[in-house]
C-alpha cells in the first residue's frame, strides 16, 4: 500500500495562513479567472498562494514563509542562519532570522523568548526592528529590519579605522540606542562592532539582543554574557555585575575599535586577555586626538562606579556638538481601522493597509501579537513610513546647521576663493586632504 509522504513543515505553516485568510477573502471562479491587474496586491498574493505551482515550489524548498519571499545568506551563528527575504505585499527587503528548534535547549529558549520580547519594548531609529515571528513544528523565524550595509565590524576590517568625524556620528547613534534600552531597563549585554550594522544614508543600527535582559538601574546581575575582548572586569572577578555599567565599559571598547581599527586588550588566549582586562593595560595611538582619549580613558575605568555615565558620556567635549537621535514617539505595534488617537504616521500606515486590499475584518482581529501577518505587514508599512519622515526631518537639520556654521566659517575666513578662481593651479584632492 502506498504511503503519501507528508508535506515539509514549511509546507503546514503556510496552509494555516491561507485557511486563516480564507474566510476573510473567498476568492471566487471569477477572481480566478481574473487577470492579476484587477486584483489588490493582498488578493494577488493569496490567488499565488493558493494556485501558484511555482509558488507551492518554492514554499517546499523553504525559499518561501508567509509573506516573504527567502534569498541569499547573510550570514548563521550556533542556532541560527540569517538570509535576506522580501516582503510579498510591502516590497521591502527584510533580514530573516531562522532558528532550529531541534538544536534550542530550555536556556535558549528562554534567551529566544527575552529578545523578541525586549525587541518589541524598543522603539528608536538606531535599533533593529522586529516585524514579526513565524513559528513551525521545527524552526522559528524573526522577521527583521534589513540592513543594507552590513557590520561594522568588516566595514572596519577592510577599510581600517575610521576617520573622527564619522565615528563622532556613528558613536552617537549607537550611544543615543543604548541610553534608551537602559531608560527602558534593558541591558543588552553584547554590545560589539560585529552586532553594529550599516543602514542607508549613514544610519548605524544595534541589534543582536539574544543576550539582553530586564534589570532595574543598579540591579545586580549574575550571567557572564558577550564577547571576552569587550567584557568589563568585575565579570572577570566579581560574583555579581550591574548591567549598564557593563554596557558602558564595552561601548568604551568599541570606540576605541572605531578610531584605532584594532581592540584595547589583545592576546593569544581568554588567560592572558584577562590579565590585560583586570589590569587596565591598553595603550592609545597618537593619531587619536586629546579630546577622543580622555573619553575612552574616562570610559574604561576598572571601577564601574568611576567610569563614567552615558548622559556624561553625551555631554562630553569629544561629542561636542553631535546631534543624538531622539526615541520615536510611542506608537501601536497593532493597526486600527479607525485610530481617534496615534500619529500622523500610523493613521498614513493603516491607510497603506486598506489600500493592498488587506480585508477589514482581518485588520479589526489584529493583536500585538509578533506572530500575526497582518500585524508584521501593518509594522513593515509603518516603519516604511516613519523612515522616510526620518530621513526628510534628519535633511532639514543638517541643512539648517549648515546655514548656521556657514556665518561662522564666513568670519574665520574659510570661504576664500580657490587656487583657480584666483588663477592659480588648483590643488589636487590629496593635496587638499593633507
Amino acid at each position: 500500500m502506498a504511503v503519501e509522504e507528508e508535506p515539509p513543515k514549511e509546507v503546514n505553516s503556510n496552509v494555516k495562513i491561507i485557511q486563516s485568510h480564507k474566510s476573510a477573502v473567498e476568492l471566487s471562479q471569477t477572481e480566478d479567472d481574473a487577470s492579476d491587474e484587477t486584483l489588490t496586491p493582498y488578493e494577488k498574493l493569496m490567488k499565488e498562494l493558493q494556485h501558484d505551482e511555482k509558488v507551492s515550489k518554492e514554499i517546499s524548498s523553504g525559499r518561501r514563509i508567509g509573506f516573504y519571499r527567502i534569498r541569499g545568506d547573510l550570514g548563521s551563528g550556533n542556532f541560527s542562519q540569517v538570509k535576506l527575504g522580501y516582503h510579498c505585499i510591502a516590497k521591502e527587503k527584510v533580514a530573516i532570522k531562522i532558528l532550529d528548534k531541534t538544536k534550542l535547549d530550555q536556556k535558549t529558549q528562554r534567551l529566544l523568548s527575552r529578545e523578541i520580547s525586549s525587541m518589541e519594548r524598543l522603539r528608536h531609529p538606531n535599533i533593529i526592528r522586529l516585524y514579526e515571528v513565524i513559528e513551525t513544528i521545527s524552526k522559528v523565524y524573526m522577521i527583521m529590519e534589513y540592513a543594507s550595509g552590513g557590520e561594522l565590524f568588516h566595514k572596519i576590517l577592510n577599510e581600517g579605522k575610521l576617520p573622527e568625524r564619522l565615528a563622532k556620528k556613528y558613536f552617537a547613534q549607537v550611544i543615543s540606542a543604548v541610553n534608551h534600552m537602559h531608560e527602558n531597563g534593558i541591558i543588552h549585554r553584547d554590545i560589539k562592532a560585529e552586532n553594529v550594522f550599516l543602514s542607508s544614508l549613514g544610519v548605524v543600527k544595534i541589534g543582536d539582543l539574544g543576550f539582553s535582559t530586564v534589570s532595574m538601574p543598579n540591579e545586580a546581575l549574575s550571567t557572564f554574557c558577550g564577547s571576552p575582548p569587550y567584557a568589563a572586569p568585575e565579570l572577570f572577578k566579581d560574583d555579581s555585575y550591574v548591567g549598564s555599567c557593563v554596557d558602558i565599559w564595552a561601548l568604551g571598547v568599541l570606540l576605541y575599535f572605531m578610531v584605532c581599527g584594532t581592540m584595547p586588550f589583545r592576546a593569544e588566549t581568554v588567560g592572558k586577555l584577562k590579565r590585560k582586562i583586570l589590569e587596565g593595560s591598553y595603550t592609545i595611538p597618537t593619531f587619536v586626538t586629546e579630546a577622543c582619549k580622555f573619553l575612552i580613558k574616562q570610559i574604561l575605568q576598572l571601577a564601574p562606579s568611576d567610569r563614567l555615565t552615558l548622559s556624561e558620556v553625551m555631554r562630553s567635549l569629544w561629542l561636542e556638538g553631535i546631534d543624538f537621535p531622539k526615541a520615536y514617539r510611542k506608537f501601536e505595534h497593532k493597526p486600527c481601522l479607525y485610530p481617534s488617537t496615534g500619529t500622523m504616521e500610523e493613521r498614513e500606515a493603516n491607510k497603506n493597509l486598506q489600500a493592498f486590499g488587506i480585508p477589514t475584518q482581518l485588520i479589526e482581529n489584529c493583536t500585538e501579537d509578533s506572530k500575526n501577518p497582518i500585524t508584521g505587514t501593518y509594522r513593515i508599512v509603518l516603519h516604511q513610513v516613519q523612515r522616510r519622515n526620518y530621513e526628510r526631518q534628519n535633511a532639514t537639520m543638517q541643512a539648517a546647521k549648515r546655514e548656521r556654521e556657514l556665518p561662522r566659517a564666513n568670519k574665520l575666513g574659510y570661504n576664500r576663493p580657490s587656487a583657480k578662481s584666483r588663477g592659480g593651479t588648483p590643488k589636487s584632492k590629496l593635496c587638499t586632504i593633507l
